[in-house]
């Protein structure tokens, strides 16, 4: 999919301690890469791999930060919103994706290069409404998740080297929690 993104500054103010605040808004143009049949359907004959839902979409943005001198330096939030604006030409129809994400970094005395000199911290909430197939519902379409995250960053002579981890955590959104008659195991753990 190709993004195409404006993103108004708000309020800015530099280098200096204080707000970070930015709206955006902009369109999805989907690619060719596309399911071009529903996989629910029992027997059909469909790929799995796909890099598009095959829509248009609306973008909407909101971020707003702040710096600080003492512990948390940087904290913030960023939403985003992608809304469908039409189904694809093979009749499927994405749902509303949402995600609030909330980060906090706070800096670490570090005398050695082996120890972080930053800590990062974050905790997301992705979730999709329902999508449907020729106005069928898609099965496992509506998903909600938490992601919490921890990292580290590290002071290097060019520049910074962080590393994040995360963990997943479905609070809705797996074929099995509403279709137990099911024989599929689409159970995910990931970090």
């Amino acid at each position: 999919d190709a993004r195409f993104k404006l993103r108004y500054l708000y309020k800015n103010v530099g280098m200096k301690e204080g707000s970070r605040v930015y709206f955006g808004f902009g369109m999805l143009i989907p690619s060719k890469n596309i399911l071009t049949k529903s996989p629910f359907i029992p027997n059909s004959d469909h790929r799995h791999f796909s890099l598009s839902e095959g829509a248009y979409k609306g973008l909407l943005e909101f971020q707003i930060f702040k710096k600080k001198s003492i512990n948390p330096v940087f904290y913030g939030l960023v939403s985003n919103i992608e809304i469908p604006i039409n189904e694809s030409k093979y009749g499927y129809t994405p749902g509303i994706a949402y995600n609030l994400t909330s980060s906090l970094l706070y800096k670490i005395n570090s005398k050695t290069n082996i120890f972080p000199t930053g800590l990062s911290l974050g905790l997301s909430f992705v979730g999709t409404t329902e999508a449907s197939w020729d106005e069928e519902i898609t099965r496992n379409s509506e998903s909600q998740i938490v992601v919490p995250s921890i990292g580290g960053s590290w002071q290097l002579s060019n520049g910074t080297l962080s590393i994040s981890l995360q963990k997943p955590i479905f609070i809705t959104g797996l074929i099995n929690d509403d279709y137990s008659n099911t024989n599929i195991n689409d159970r995910a753990n990931a970090i």
